[in-house]
């Protein structure tokens, strides 16, 4: 496992929501960030729809439809009668993914930040500020 922040248990309230959010790629997303934490080993299986419902919060239709998506999108493997499994070399390819939304969204910050006046100094110690 990689070395990184761990995310905890209450990052699975979906608090900050906005209305238009779709439950399944939150619940997809956070599954994701579980990978990345090391919580499922690749070629191990993951949890059963029923564990999945209980530890991600959400209903039966949805757990199904969010463990499809992530065969549909090369994550996971479903082995009919089974389980679904964590797909090899899985790892970098989500990173890669996250990083990359990680780096939309910091740009959209700090557009924010150059639009209401903070010189690219003031960024760099408001950064250093919260990683510390």
């Amino acid at each position: 496992m990689k070395e990184g922040i761990k995310i905890s248990e209450s990052a699975y309230q979906f608090n900050n929501l906005s209305p238009n959010a779709n439950i399944r790629n939150e619940v997809k997303r956070m599954f994701e960030l579980d990978i990345l934490n090391g919580k499922y080993v690749v070629g191990e299986r993951v949890p059963t729809i029923s564990h999945f419902t209980k530890i991600y919060r959400v209903g039966e239709s949805t757990a199904y439809k969010t463990l499809s998506s992530l065969v549909d999108d090369g994550i996971l493997i479903k082995k009919h009668g089974v389980g679904y499994f964590l797909k090899p070399c899985i790892y970098d390819k989500l990173m890669q993914s996250h990083v990359t939304e990680l780096e939309r969204q910091m740009r959209e910050v700090i557009n924010y930040a150059i639009r209401i006046g903070l010189k690219t100094e003031e960024i760099y110690e408001l950064l250093k500020k919260i990683v510390s």
